[in-house]
């Protein structure tokens, strides 16, 4: 296993190994300035968790934010795959003045048929079609789902 930011790994348990012992450290400064009865006034008191289970619990998630901040990676592994599938990527551009009759029956109906044809013609594609007229939004992101893509430019 390797990090991929080992320096954050080292610079950041300096601190947490200084916070451990300020911590348990200040366990004993406080038993020796108070007494019993007013500690465990002052004390939070829990029934599941005594105090050092507390603090055993608080510095192992410390540590295991730490490892993780550091990026722990396994040894990666090459692995070629070859893509035989060419990207088609269509826009169409749905405005109001697609719905102009230069073009029978509208140039948005004409669109649409040319899409589809499209669909139905390609074997190793993968298409994908964006819709636009004052913003843009995608219908349907690379696919080689056609049925689906068709009901899309369909409907």
């Amino acid at each position: 296993m390797q990090f991929l930011y080992p320096n954050v790994l080292f610079l950041m348990l300096l601190p947490a190994f200084i916070l451990m012992f300020l911590l348990l450290k200040k366990q004993t400064l406080l038993t020796q300035h108070f007494s019993k009865q007013i500690l465990e006034k002052l004390s939070i008191k829990n029934q599941y968790l005594s105090s050092k289970s507390r603090t055993f619990i608080l510095f192992l998630s410390l540590f295991c934010m730490i490892i993780a901040l550091s990026r722990p990676v396994s040894n990666e592994k090459i692995h070629e795959s070859k893509q035989e599938l060419i990207p088609i990527l269509i826009a169409i551009d749905v405005s109001k003045s697609m719905l102009a009759n230069d073009i029978y029956p509208n140039r948005l109906e004409f669109a649409r048929k040319k899409v589809l044809d499209i669909i139905d013609n390609q074997t190793n594609f993968a298409i994908g079609v964006i819709l636009f007229a004052k913003s843009s939004f995608i219908l349907s992101p690379l696919t080689q789902d056609f049925i689906s893509l068709k009901t899309l430019v369909n409907n």
